[in-house]
């Protein structure tokens, strides 16, 4: 009953704020003390007679004032109707980058890291929740190169982790800025722990141009007790009986009755022994599991085991800890002796279309190991010809190739490169990388080439790095990159070193501290440094706490550049399941306010919040951001501060999971004149997620406001829905509607519909498909892309195998 009262007030508040967003706006922003302000040109430029007036940076405040009567003459032809040659026009050419002319490179300076795509975490880094509860995080991502670009995003979620707002392509133009609000749910048998998330962009047509950023999801304990595998066989031959041991511990400050929920998958039989146990706090013991295979099984599979602890009796039970144990089972059953051993491989006929253009694709995969001790190991892609200009789905031409065993790493072809955060980050490349790590030191190096359109790279880096047990390392980093454009500027070539080191004792404490130093030969004396430092822990599993400091002077071209970011973010509990979280981001480019690069941006937001779970399931989360933007070169091109409260509700019932979001706060622009009130931002979520099954899912969610970290403040509204369905072992579909509306100068409206299948046939072999629709309503113009795969599993036999069993994959 009072699960369902507290639905009925979600609701209730979340219909009251849509409905009536000025009254509740009006009563419920009271706490902001007005100030007036021309809110409707918000971070307008400045009228070119006076921006070529002004050169130095550090022009005086006085001087500044003379601008005044300037802007008051634009203001009147703005209000007028006269919009020519207005600051409007240029405010939303610079915030767009719509704009295509010469003097759009410029606006490359603005990028604090990545290459060519920038990806920024704008949400705390980390984020609490309870297992069954909905998960939000905000990015902003930039388009700094002086094209229009289409890109691919990613998020590696946990298995059994579902989006709920859909993963789509992003289209953006040149130098163009979107925030991207991405929302997904924590099953309710997720392990309490920390959970470390990447969410990544890449363009469709240049795979070097790409960037991510990382956060932590930690799950929240409801009691704590711990399950720790003591024992498992690594393989079993089909029809033994095989037998595990777990230890369960009970870190709770109270005496626990605890049983267990067995799933098998294949569903063998199983026994445990206790079946269920009474725990004091503090104490652990041991539990036995019997499993008997199947002795007519004829291929190698992978047995899982998932063991959930209960605590509690009758209707009061509630699951408190999960265990999945994986177990390989090989065939056996009387056959004859297998002399060889095998890669497991596929080859894969693709078919992709886009528009009026076709074409196919012929992949080879495979993998296996060299021994039968498995640390031999190799993998391998073949995949031709290019179909990226064919289709969205389209993708380029690759060969690769990795060796890896206990001492060395061998790769070869195209594939990510790592070297460092400083130095190289995320680049692709073709081309080869050999580590060797005998005992504590390790060394290696690579060199790649990537040639697309826009640009060419060459790079060569090494390293050596020295690994003192588990908790200090040493490491040296050298880069030298060659860069060809199709600029004005013909050659860049850098040289950059780094030193690493990091000291991990304990989950407590784990600290990172990087410094780099760039001579380059670009021009004469060029050279800087930069400096990285990061910690992270947990105390206790109470206190979580992440911070990062990354400067990167003008000429240090690295991965970062010309730039000062800082974030931090701490977590703590406050009483009983009362819990508070801080953070803090600040963000600067051009730090050395050179008034040849256009602008200087920094942001500043200081955030802070409290969440509380009541015993019902129902959990409340208010949270209050301070956001600060500005153009910190005279004369300045915008400068506002946005003060917002959040609320969330989030409601759990038995398999369904309902969180409203309402946000409302006030914009106060700093460089607009007396007579106009201060704008008003307000926007209003709702997400939901239904599991009825164990292989069905549903979600939807709706979004409604203003985007908040835009310059100009505008107007988008979004829905979807998504839904994914396994019938059985052989057929997977999933489904995904989304229509955005977006005001912003001119009304862009966007209906997207993403579809995926997966049919297994009889003979083992797979059919797949992907298509995509979208549909432009201003441009009236409709684009549609699919791709159908025929997948046939392949063995590859590689050599004689003295082992008694089959090593077919």
């Amino acid at each position: 009953m009072i699960c369902k009262a507290s639905l009925v007030l979600s609701l209730l508040i979340f219909l009251s704020f849509v409905l009536f967003p000025q009254w509740i706006g009006n009563v419920g922003l009271g706490y902001f003390n007005p100030l007036i302000a021309m809110a409707s040109l918000a971070d307008h430029d400045i009228p070119e007679t006076l921006s070529d007036t002004v050169t130095d940076p550090e022009i005086k405040v006085q001087e500044f004032k003379q601008t005044i009567p300037i802007k008051n003459q634009v203001i009147e032809k703005v209000l007028s109707g006269d919009k020519t040659n207005s600051v409007q026009a240029n405010a939303e050419l610079f915030e767009s980058g719509s704009g295509e002319g010469k003097n759009d490179v410029q606006f490359a300076q603005a990028q604090i890291k990545g290459c060519g795509v920038e990806v920024i975490i704008v949400s705390p880094k980390i984020v609490e929740v309870e297992p069954g509860k909905i998960v939000t995080a905000t990015f902003q991502i930039k388009n700094n190169s002086d094209r229009q670009e289409e890109f691919f995003d990613s998020l590696n979620l946990p298995s059994g982790w579902h989006m709920i707002t859909p993963l789509s392509p992003i289209k953006l133009r040149a130098f163009e800025m979107q925030i991207k609000i991405i929302a997904f749910s924590v099953p309710a048998i997720s392990p309490e722990g920390e959970y470390p998330l990447k969410y990544s962009v890449m363009s469709q047509g240049d795979y070097s141009n790409t960037d991510n950023d990382m956060f932590s999801v930690v799950v929240l304990p409801k009691i704590k007790v711990d399950i720790l595998l003591e024992d498992k066989p690594e393989k079993v031959i089909a029809g033994d009986v095989f037998f595990l041991r777990m230890r369960i511990l009970n870190r709770g400050n109270t005496k626990s009755k605890l049983n267990f929920l067995i799933k098998a998958n294949p569903d063998y039989p199983v026994i445990v022994k206790p079946s269920d146990l009474i725990l004091n706090a503090g104490k652990s013991q041991l539990v036995h599991m019997e499993v008997k295979s199947d002795k007519t099984l004829n291929h190698r599979t992978t047995h899982f085991l998932t063991i959930q602890v209960q605590e509690g009796e009758g209707v009061e039970t509630r699951e408190v800890a999960v265990l999945t144990i994986e177990t390989e089972i090989i065939p056996w059953g009387g056959m004859e002796r297998d002399l060889y051993g095998y890669f497991s491989g596929q080859i894969s006929f693709i078919g992709v279309a886009g528009d009026d253009n076709k074409g196919h694709q012929l992949e080879i995969t495979g993998s296996g190991s060299l021994d039968e001790q498995g640390e031999k190991n190799v993998d391998f892609l073949i995949r031709t010809p290019n179909t990226q200009e064919i289709s969205i789905f389209g993708m380029p031409e690759e060969y690769k190739f990795k060796y890896t065993d206990s001492v060395m790493m061998l790769a070869l072809g195209d594939k990510k490169f790592f070297l460092s955060p400083l130095t190289a980050f995320n680049r692709y490349g073709r081309g080869a990388e050999i580590n060797i790590s005998p005992g504590a030191f390790e060394a290696g190096t690579y060199h790649l080439k990537n040639q697309w359109k826009t640009s060419s790279v060459n790079e060569t880096g090494a390293f050596i790095s020295y690994q003192h047990k588990d908790f200090l390392q040493l490491r040296g980093n050298f880069l030298n990159k060659v860069t060809r454009t199709n600029t004005l500027i013909d050659k860049f070539h850098d040289r950059i070193y780094s030193l690493q080191g990091r000291l991990s004792p304990n989950e407590m404490f784990n600290f990172g501290l990087e410094y780099g130093f760039s001579p380059s030969k670009r021009e004469k004396n060029y050279s800087d440094h930069a400096y990285r430092v990061d910690f992270k822990g947990n105390l206790s599993d109470q206190v979580w706490y992440t911070f990062e400091k990354t400067r990167a002077g003008p000429k240090f071209f690295g991965y970062y550049n010309d730039a000062d970011y800082t974030t931090g973010t701490l977590t703590f509990p406050i009483y009983l399941n009362f819990r508070g979280n801080v953070s803090y981001r600040r963000a600067e480019n051009n730090i050395d306010r050179d008034p040849l690069k256009t602008k200087a941006n920094q942001e500043i937001s200081y955030r802070a919040g409290v969440a509380y779970t009541s015993s019902f399931n129902t959990a409340f989360s208010l949270d209050y951001e301070d956001f600060q933007r500005k153009d910190r070169l005279l004369p300045s091109k915008y400068n506002f501060n946005d003060k917002v409260m959040k609320l969330g509700i989030s409601q759990e019932f038995n398999r369904f999971t309902i969180k409203p979001i309402i946000e409302a706060g006030k914009r106060n622009d700093r460089l607009l004149l007396p007579g106009f009130e201060r704008k008003t931002i307000e926007r209003y979520s709702l997400y939901s997620s239904f599991y009825p099954t164990g292989n069905q899912n549903y979600s939807f969610y709706a979004r409604s406001g203003h985007e908040q970290y835009f310059a100009n403040l505008e107007r988008s509204k979004s829905a979807g829905a998504s839904m994914s369905w396994k019938f059985n072992d052989r057929f997977i579909f999933s489904n995904a509607f989304e229509k955005k509306y977006i005001h912003s100068g001119k009304k862009q409206e966007q209906d997207s519909l993403n579809s995926t299948m997966s049919y297994k046939l009889p003979n083992d072999h797979y059919i797949n498909f992907k298509g995509r629709w979208v549909n432009m309503i201003d441009s009236k113009e409709d684009q549609a892309a699919i791709l159908i795969s025929y997948d046939i599993p392949l063995t590859i036999p590689f050599g004689r195998s003295n082992n008694s069993f089959p090593m077919s994959f």
